[in-house]
């Protein structure tokens, strides 16, 4: 009998918690469509870290607060940026071996670099593409990026070494002019 309790107990609590993060999700969404269409940074974070919140093992919601930050990346916004940044790691220490985590810390990475031409950064970027592409080196959104930076850095030669990798996996016309333009 004492056995049975706790685990009664826990799989309670799992299907309160699963099922508190599914009703949230919808509503946090339209919070969400109401903060971004006014542009309201503050309110829509905290929606994502309220959604966060009810999913601790969830990377979707730390992923889209990364994703929402982006343009302000762009912009090398400083705070802005390690915000993107610190949501962009608790998604990846939420899901270790989900590629696109890494390809989303790379693009901020990257984005980084083109905002102040920071070669470090763009550094920085190939290193988490490369972490992508040893978790799946089929991950198309990784190499496009990963080839875009070794440009960025003026490594032809590995760039389009790249994007034959992805036209050898998805022939692409927009993947091919981009190769040709190099």
């Amino acid at each position: 009998v004492t056995v049975a309790l706790p685990v009664a107990l826990i799989a309670g609590s799992a299907a309160v918690l699963g099922s508190a993060a599914s009703v949230y999700a919808p509503l946090a969404e339209v919070h969400l469509l109401r903060a971004e269409k006014a542009q309201l940074i503050e309110p829509m974070l905290a929606e994502y870290r309220a959604a966060e919140s009810t999913n601790p093992y969830y990377d979707w919601y730390s992923v889209r607060i990364a994703d929402r930050l982006m343009p302000l990346v762009s912009q090398a916004r400083p705070q802005e940026t390690a915000l993107a940044l610190a949501a962009v790691d608790r998604a990846i220490v939420k899901a270790p071996l989900e590629a696109d985590n890494y390809v989303i810390k790379g693009t901020i990475y990257r984005m980084l670099a083109k905002a102040g031409a920071d070669r470090r950064a763009a550094r920085l970027a190939i290193e988490e593409y490369k972490k992508a592409l040893e978790l799946n080196p089929r991950n198309l959104n990784a190499l496009r990026d990963i080839a875009k930076t070794y440009f960025f850095l003026g490594n032809r030669r590995l760039a389009k070494a790249s994007l034959d990798i992805y036209l050898a996996i998805e022939p692409d016309p927009q993947i091919e002019s981009l190769r040709a333009s190099w």
